[in-house]
């Protein structure tokens, strides 16, 4: 698996990139004029409490916070799916996080994999340079993920903790470790509380915790799991 992030702001494009790209979708000319006006350099203040900021300059970028700047950003980054991934790669996207997975034969050496993974990251910087982005190397990650041979440092996926062997142990770790002094102080409180009012209070307490990586937790074996209860 490669994982990468586009440095800085994501609402970053050029222009008239763009405008060709919404070209080669079949937008029709009217709607290009428009939006290439919309487009266009402007100037931005911030204001808080009656008290302004010196105007800025904003260009070259979708703004962030608008109804069509996430449109407009998705018709820019989606032809990345067109060039980066090749075989059996499948390339997710989510704003400017890009993840390309593959699988292999359990007889193929890691070494092979790795190289595989390499060249699609070359690729990524091949798509970059054509559209005047950049890749953060920071935020650039190769994972081999397998119960007993994986490799890479534990990784976050939207926002989820995984590990190169998926057993999902610092996922738990981490969630455990948030509940427990949640159901400890409450339990210190019991006495406050009718039955009724402390199951509501566990449920908005430790819930939403729980439930945020729920699909992924349900991977571990089973003795990983009834530690949740």
């Amino acid at each position: 698996m490669y994982l990468s992030d586009i440095s800085g702001a994501f609402d970053k494009v050029d222009r008239c990139l763009l405008i060709a790209k919404l070209s080669q979708l079949g937008l029709p000319e009217s709607f290009l004029d428009f939006l290439n006006s919309y487009l266009l350099i402007r100037q931005g203040l911030v204001r808080v409490e009656g008290a302004v900021s010196e105007a800025m300059l904003l260009t070259d970028m979708v703004f962030q916070g608008t109804v069509l700047g996430p449109s407009l950003w998705n018709a820019f980054f989606g032809d990345i799916a067109e060039h980066v991934p090749e075989g059996s790669q499948v390339i997710n996207s989510f704003a400017d996080d890009l993840t390309v997975m593959t699988h292999a034969p359990q007889h193929v050496n890691d070494s092979v994999i790795l190289e595989e993974l390499k060249e699609t990251q070359s690729r990524t910087h091949d798509w970059g340079r054509r559209n005047q982005v950049e890749f953060d190397g920071s935020k650039e990650l190769l994972y081999i993920l397998h119960p007993s041979r994986g490799s890479g440092e534990d990784f976050k996926l939207l926002g989820t903790l995984f590990d190169n062997s998926l057993s999902m142990r610092p996922c738990i770790e981490g969630i455990l470790g948030k509940i427990r002094p949640k159901i400890r102080a409450l339990l210190r409180l019991r006495h406050f509380y009718s039955t009724a009012a402390m199951l509501n209070q566990y449920k908005c307490q430790t819930y939403g915790l729980k439930e945020y990586s729920k699909r992924a937790i349900i991977i571990p074996a089973v003795m990983q799991l009834k530690r949740f209860d």
